[in-house]
């Protein structure tokens, strides 16, 4: 099962896992584009999509809509990207989320975020009992955004490896990461 959280207006990625995989795969994106998009554009019976945030807290959170009006991402921070105008959406936390989709384990979580990664990467790093549960992750990094910085995924790094997982990938820009869990590592070999 893979959890893409941050679809925007590209599914090709979680397409590509469904045909080649056979997978089912939770999309989930609180932007009103993404929902626009993904209702007219994935119909698939494995992709399933819902329209709430990944957090580190249950609740609502503020989202602030991209400056530019072709871009649809909005980020947890008002920042360069951004306008200063906001507005709220449902967000759970991972331990949430997986008891509302009825799910055991989550082979892949791929997060792209715009700065919310590094609430959800604290909060699942002190609830060992849900980041157990998760064997791959693929996070886009947003150090690179005004109200982000590079200590920041440093530390995320960090607490990640700290927790069990090792990084294995990372892009060219240094923004995209993939991490495996000690499970993960251990099967593979």
């Amino acid at each position: 099962m893979v959890l893409s959280v941050g679809v925007g207006e590209d599914v090709s990625f979680d397409l590509a896992l469904i045909e080649k995989y056979g997978c089912k795969v939770h999309g989930i994106d609180p932007t009103p584009k993404a929902v626009a998009w993904v209702a007219e554009h994935a119909d698939n019976e494995n992709f399933v999509f819902h329209q709430c945030a990944l957090s580190g807290h249950d609740g609502t959170i503020r989202l602030y809509p991209p400056r530019n009006p072709d871009h649809v991402s909005a980020s947890c921070r008002p920042n360069d990207h951004t306008v200063d105008d906001f507005f709220e959406v449902e967000a759970y936390t991972l331990r949430t989320l997986i008891k509302r989709l009825g799910i055991d384990k989550i082979d892949v979580l791929k997060m792209d975020i715009e700065g919310s990664e590094y609430n959800v990467i604290n909060d699942l790093c002190a609830d060992p009992e849900t980041l157990e549960k998760v064997g791959q992750l693929m996070i886009e990094f947003h150090h690179y955004y005004s109200d982000f910085n590079t200590t920041m995924t440093s530390d995320a790094i960090s607490k990640l490896r700290e927790a069990g997982f090792s990084l294995n990938w990372f892009s060219s820009t240094g923004h995209e990461m993939m991490f495996l869990s000690a499970q993960q590592l251990k099967s593979a070999k």
